[in-house]
């Protein structure tokens, strides 16, 4: 009998950490749109060269705005700068990936480039 209660509870705790799972992949995706979202609009906003900073702090500001007052304590403006700079790195890594594909389908294998060392 004490067999069936623990596999009862190690269920029920099975499901809650799913259950918590899909929720943090869930906001998750919710924040990472949110952020390429501000990107976007500080991307026209602010316009010419040098101003990746400003653009920077304009989306941590807005996001920050974005977080309740009581849950501020434990999401510092670090932590929203954490999460813009990990949301812009992913976006990044994602269009690299893309470009890369579309310079393999319009270069052929034979025709590449091959790198020469600089002399």
């Amino acid at each position: 009998m004490e067999i069936a209660v623990i596999m009862n509870v190690l269920e029920i705790l099975l499901y809650i950490v799913l259950g918590g799972l899909a929720l943090w992949f869930k906001t998750n995706s919710k924040i990472n749109n949110a952020v390429n979202g501000l990107i976007a609009k500080a991307e026209e906003e602010f316009t010419g060269f040098k101003q990746g900073n400003e653009k920077f702090q304009a989306v941590v500001n807005w996001l920050y705005e974005l977080v309740p007052a009581f849950l501020k304590p434990f999401f510092p403006k670090k932590f929203v700068e954490a999460l813009i700079q990990n949301a812009f790195e992913q976006s990044a890594a994602y269009a690299k990936q893309q470009l890369d594909k579309i310079v393999d389908k319009v270069v052929k294998p034979d025709e590449k480039i091959e790198e020469k060392p600089i002399e």
